[in-house]
């Protein structure tokens, strides 16, 4: 579980939401690592389920694409559905880690802006987990 100690600064947005986070060194810059509260468990907690049926889902269609059994399928097609699977398994594994309370793994991170990004691929309000809205 991560404490709050002077490295954890305020990440303000436009819409006044206020998120915690720590600084983290990363290639080509610095990344604004997620503070994971209370509120940011539970939300993650409820989109799990969702998150790993979908990348179930599009695995499945990227495999039919991949294997020629798909009628449409084309390279693009099969990149785009790739593609499609990738980013839905990484939603899936960063909601799981989120879930338990953690925002950084072996393999990555959660940054500020990957949660505003998840929350709004689910239609959710993209100020949860702020400590000010």
């Amino acid at each position: 579980m991560t404490t709050i100690d002077q490295t954890t600064l305020p990440v303000k947005f436009e819409d006044s939401s206020i998120f915690l986070a720590t600084l983290k060194d990363v290639p080509g810059g610095v990344a604004r690592v997620l503070f994971v509260n209370a509120e940011i468990r539970a939300a993650a907690h409820r989109l799990l389920t969702a998150a790993q049926a979908m990348a179930e889902a599009t695995a499945t269609r990227s495999s039919f694409y991949k294997s020629g059994n798909h009628p449409l399928r084309s390279s693009q097609n099969a990149k785009d559905a790739q593609a499609a699977a990738d980013a839905a398994e990484t939603r899936s594994v960063a909601l799981y880690y989120l879930a338990k309370g953690e925002s950084e793994w072996c393999d990555g991170f959660v940054d500020v802006k990957d949660w505003r990004a998840m929350l709004q691929f689910f239609n959710q309000p993209v100020n949860v987990g702020s400590i000010k809205a």
